[in-house]
């Protein structure tokens, strides 16, 4: 990261890994835990722990995905949503699988997450609240997540082969709407799926 400026690496970034900016402030892993600094005035606005994982940016609200306290079942997940500039929590669940993928869209956050041994897991949540809305297993590994015309479209490789599926997921109750096999390998572009194969491109989103 440097300053525009002058060009210059800011002290209190070289410090910091895996780098996100949300509404004025750089988080990232300090090495002993999750540090927010304020991007103007290089002032360290709040720490947490080391428990942190993942790191994701979302408009004006962060989320940050942790392992589960050690008193807590295993395996598991926890999803947090932050006030970037405070630290403060507005909500964190607990989730009864780690947690892989974090998409925010709209009015919901949706989470990826897979025990070992296990099928992937899809978890629908409110953005206001964190309420689970739904949960869905994948009957495969997971590929891809995007959104589009109510649905959620899920990109998967099935467990016992066939080929590369796309599946359409109903946004509201996570209920299968469709399921079809992809003509050839899918690439994302911008916000949506681009499919070649038996010459032509097929676009999904």
């Amino acid at each position: 990261m440097v300053r525009a400026t002058d060009g210059q690496v800011p002290g209190w970034s070289r410090g910091l890994r895996n780098l996100v900016h949300v509404d004025g402030v750089a988080v990232g892993h300090s090495g002993t835990g999750v540090r927010a600094v304020d991007l103007t005035s290089g002032r360290t606005l709040w720490e947490r722990d080391a428990r942190t994982q993942g790191i994701v940016p979302d408009s004006k609200t962060l989320y940050l995905t942790a392992e589960p306290q050690p008193a807590e079942p295993e395996p598991g997940g926890v999803v947090t949503r932050l006030d970037p500039r405070s630290g403060r929590e507005v909500w964190s669940v607990t989730l009864p699988q780690p947690v892989g993928t974090v998409e925010p869209f709209d009015d919901c956050v949706l989470v990826a997450g897979q025990a070992e041994g296990s099928s992937p897991v899809l978890t629908l949540l409110e953005r206001g609240d964190g309420a689970v809305r739904w949960t869905s297993e994948i009957g495969g590994s997971l590929s891809e997540l995007l959104f589009g015309e109510g649905q959620v479209l899920v990109v998967y490789n099935p467990a016992d082969g066939g080929g590369t599926r796309l599946a359409g997921l109903d946004l509201e109750t996570g209920k299968s709407l469709w399921d079809t096999r992809l003509p050839g390998e899918p690439t994302v572009v911008g916000h949506r799926l681009v499919v070649s194969g038996e010459g032509a491109f097929t676009v999904y989103g």
